[in-house]
């Protein structure tokens, strides 16, 4: 006499839990790629672990050429040591915001709002920043144009 055994594993749940991930992931790769303002994610050696399409079309780059680079690559050495007191902000667990300019690839600057939030392990280990990145350059010309004052006379 044979005998066989079936053993039967319902894997409903573990598969409705992947697919809901999936579509999470598809939720906020479509949000990082359309969004307006640029997002620079770097790790806690300084270099582009991640940018959106947004964020290297502000530097006129490909994002595949700023991944992997130091971020210092991409700011004028004149503004090096501001850059390097604004990443110990972060490296102390300090979220800011402030302006602050890129050199892009053809050499011009772009003034943009930074907002930096560090990113740290659950026991509060440093490993990167993730920046959302607004181009500003018009903002800040609009306060450099001398303002036109009408004059007018009261009778």
């Amino acid at each position: 006499m044979s005998s066989v055994q079936l053993i039967a594993i319902d894997v409903t749940e573990r598969w409705q839990a992947e697919q809901s991930l999936r579509e999470s992931e598809k939720r906020y790769r479509r949000l990082i790629s359309t969004a307006q303002e640029g997002v620079w994610i770097i790790d806690s050696k300084d270099r582009a672990e991640y940018v959106n399409q947004r964020m290297a079309e502000m530097l006129g780059y490909a994002p595949e050429e700023i991944q992997g680079r130091p971020m210092f690559d991409f700011i004028d050495e004149s503004d090096q040591p501001r850059a390097a007191e604004r990443l110990a902000q972060r490296r102390r667990g300090i979220a800011e915001h402030y302006d602050f300019r890129f050199r892009r690839k053809d050499g011009s600057y772009v003034w943009v709002m930074i907002s930096g939030t560090p990113i740290l392990d659950d026991v509060g280990r440093y490993l990167g920043s993730l920046a959302m990145i607004s181009d500003v350059n018009e903002r800040r010309r609009s306060w450099k144009k001398p303002s036109r004052r009408r004059s007018s006379s009261i009778a």
